[in-house]
């Protein structure tokens, strides 16, 4: 029986110290756990190397999202088709024009010049801008109109004659021979008529009688004197408008006046006014 007691303690013994050693045990277990913790920080400073170090924000974030489109557009946007100009220096029939400067379109294909050409007589000529052709009209230079038609005044006469671009006349005014307006139908007319009001200046515009008569100087009619040097129609043949004051001075301003009732008014009030023009 005592022997095999100690046998029994004998065997415990041995897988006791089998067990302490083995490498399965809980002190390899420690060992393999605090190893692996061990290495986790090195793990961890490696994969912080691998990241990229922290900049300042990229350029474009600074820079306001609408500038890059404007400025790039701006640089780089084609540019707008447009017509060229196209310049040329008209010759008529061989002669070059050399005398006076004057001159006034009377439509898109036709300008009134006056001339003394090397060849010809001096005075009003119809000139084709296309051709270069030109036509002798009047001794006189005159007001065209978009009609076609051209007043020509003739102060050593007294009258106005109007004519067409064939140089054909159409009528013969008795007015003094002064500048005479074509209305745009036309078929009336309007002119000052100088009062002799001595003026203190060039500058200043003399004191005047605006007439208006048919085309061929039927139902002539006096409208107004006031002060003025020139006029203009409107569209509807029947207004024209003038800047202009009173013979003393009072209401200066672009006045507009019916040829039709003799009405008149200041549609705009203004000293110094120049240079009046229409828009059609």
């Amino acid at each position: 029986m005592a022997t095999k007691l100690r046998l029994i303690v004998l065997i415990v013994s041995v897988v006791m110290l089998i067990g302490c050693s083995a490498p399965w045990s809980s002190g390899g277990q420690r060992a393999t756990t605090t190893s692996a913790v061990e290495r986790a920080p090195s793990i961890s400073a490696t994969r912080q190397g691998q990241l990229p170090t922290p900049s300042a924000p990229p350029v474009r974030n600074a820079t306001p999202a609408v500038a890059t489109p404007t400025t790039v557009n701006a640089s780089t946007a084609p540019a707008t088709p447009s017509a060229t100009p196209v310049s040329r220096t008209i010759i008529a029939e061989g002669s070059v024009a050399r005398c006076c400067g004057i001159f006034s379109w009377i439509d898109a294909q036709h300008l009134l010049v006056f001339d003394s050409p090397l060849s010809g007589a001096a005075g009003a000529w119809v000139v084709d801008v296309a051709s270069g052709s030109r036509q002798f009209i009047s001794p006189n230079f005159g007001i065209p109109s978009s009609t076609g038609l051209i007043a020509f005044p003739d102060r050593s006469t007294g009258q106005t004659e109007i004519r067409r671009l064939d140089g054909s006349l159409v009528s013969t005014i008795k007015n003094g021979g002064v500048l005479t307006w074509i209305s745009p139908d036309g078929k009336h007319v309007a002119w000052l008529e100088d009062l002799g009001v001595k003026q203190v200046s060039s500058l200043v515009p003399r004191t005047v009688r605006l007439w208006s008569a048919g085309i061929d100087g039927s139902h002539a009619k006096a409208l107004l004197e006031f002060d003025a040097s020139a006029m203009l129609w409107l569209l509807d043949s029947q207004h024209v408008v003038a800047l202009g004051r009173t013979p003393d001075g009072g209401r200066p301003g672009i006045w507009m006046v019916d040829t039709m009732a003799g009405t008149n008014s200041v549609v705009v009030e203004g000293s110094f006014l120049q240079a009046l023009r229409l828009s059609t």
